[in-house]
């Protein structure tokens, strides 16, 4: 994850070489509308990439910036129109290819995009990077069409790619830290009413599953605000009362009474964070271990998850991540545990509860998520604008045979 602080400088390292003068401009926009947006500055990234716009209608860079943010405010129709942009201008662009055909469902097997995708991936003057997105994206194609055992071939493809371009997960090394995590953290200390006129709220839980549904749906309440997935804690901190002070500060800015954080991996600092946040509400997202897996493995994360393109080190990271759940997040926590598939059977009690723990009074406008208007700025920046699917349960049924690997070294974890 990108530090925060670097993002903050970068920005402003751009905007002195605009000043200056220096360099391309269209393309310094570009780039500092990049950064604003990792860091969450949704609104100054547009401005910059409009501005990246008029000075060059023909930046790649910016239409594909442009069409990232409509898809995270949830313009589907802009955000294609961008991409269809990007690639009359670069036919190689894999980005935007990748974002055509996973921006949506595909559902016949002739799609013009899909075909030129298959073209662009069977061209070997290709480079290695783009194949890589690529095959994840016609493995998401193959698997709407029912095409399971192609689809996994498409995905293992385009992950082994990716492993032999990154450093490798070092499972030995996870192991270590969640031993000493144990060894060095007693449990979780009771929670406290609210204190702060802002209520934190974390939601943690492994990556795909189902953070920023119940993010969309919390945040969808008039009276609570979301950061997005703020990674505070995985950076040296400074002093307690200073760490929280500046955190409390960042979710004042937002201006409602409860502020989400979604970021999963957060799970691995709780008692950290009820040491600093003792009013604050812990959400922990629980699902279907196979699903949840397999969901790391099709996705194309842009940093960080070094464990996602191997099916056994998901499982290495999945079994330390329960080992930590399991000491912290026990039924004598005050940790509140959600079945994802408890959200799509029956969402409406399981709102109203969600609601209750995070201090929110019921407002039915949370049952209507997909038309909550926050930027999504994560890989379900598509899903969480469509209603409740049920297909997403037992996902992983369709390739039983393929995770036959995955189920032996889960072992008993995998349920």
């Amino acid at each position: 994850q990108e530090n925060l602080g670097q993002l903050a400088s970068a920005a402003e390292s751009y905007r002195r070489a605009l000043e200056a003068g220096a360099g391309n401009a269209a393309e310094t926009h570009a780039r500092r509308a990049g950064v604003l947006a990792m860091n969450g500055q949704e609104s100054g990234a547009r401005v910059e990439y409009r501005q990246a716009l008029a000075l060059d209608p023909e930046s790649v860079a910016a239409h594909l910036g442009a069409g990232m943010m409509a898809l995270s405010d949830g313009d589907l129709e802009q955000a294609r129109a961008s991409f269809k942009t990007c690639v009359r201008l670069d036919p190689y662009c894999a980005e935007a290819w990748q974002q055509l055909i996973e921006a949506g469902q595909i559902e016949d097997p002739h799609d013009e995009d899909l075909q030129k995708v298959r073209e662009l991936l069977d061209d070997q003057g290709v480079p290695a990077e783009a194949r890589e997105r690529l095959g994840f994206a016609l493995g998401k194609a193959c698997d709407d069409l029912g095409d399971y055992p192609q689809a996994f071939a498409h995905y293992r493809q385009a992950n082994q790619l990716k492993r032999r371009r990154l450093p490798p997960f070092d499972k030995d090394a996870w192991t270590a830290e969640v031993d000493r995590l144990l060894e060095t953290s007693g449990a979780l200390e009771a929670r406290s009413e609210p204190e702060a006129e802002v209520v934190p709220v974390f939601i943690v839980g492994m990556p795909r599953s189902g953070t920023t549904l119940v993010d969309q749906i919390l945040t969808a309440h008039p009276d609570a605000g979301g950061i997005g997935e703020v990674p505070f804690l995985d950076r040296v901190l400074d002093d307690d009362e200073s760490t929280r002070c500046r955190y409390l500060e960042s979710l004042r800015e937002v201006g409602t009474r409860v502020v989400t954080n979604k970021y999963p991996a957060n799970f691995r600092h709780l008692p950290t964070l009820r040491r600093l946040f003792p009013d604050a509400r812990i959400v922990h997202m629980i699902r279907d271990p196979l699903d949840t897996c397999l969901s790391i493995y099709f996705q194309d994360f842009s940093t960080g998850n070094l464990y996602a393109n191997d099916l056994q080190d998901i499982a290495a990271y999945y079994a330390g991540y329960r080992r930590l759940m399991d000491a912290w997040a026990g039924p004598d926590s005050d940790v509140w545990p959600l079945h994802y598939e408890s959200v799509i059977d029956d969402l409406e009690n399981v709102a109203r509860g969600l609601l209750e723990h995070c201090s929110l009074s019921w407002d039915p406008v949370c049952l209507e998520f997909e038309r909550n208007p926050r930027p999504v700025g994560t890989l379900s920046r598509w899903q969480v604008r469509q209603p409740l699917y049920r297909s997403s349960a037992g996902r992983w049924r369709n390739y039983t045979a393929q995770l036959k690997p995955l189920i032996q070294a889960l072992g008993p974890l995998a349920g």
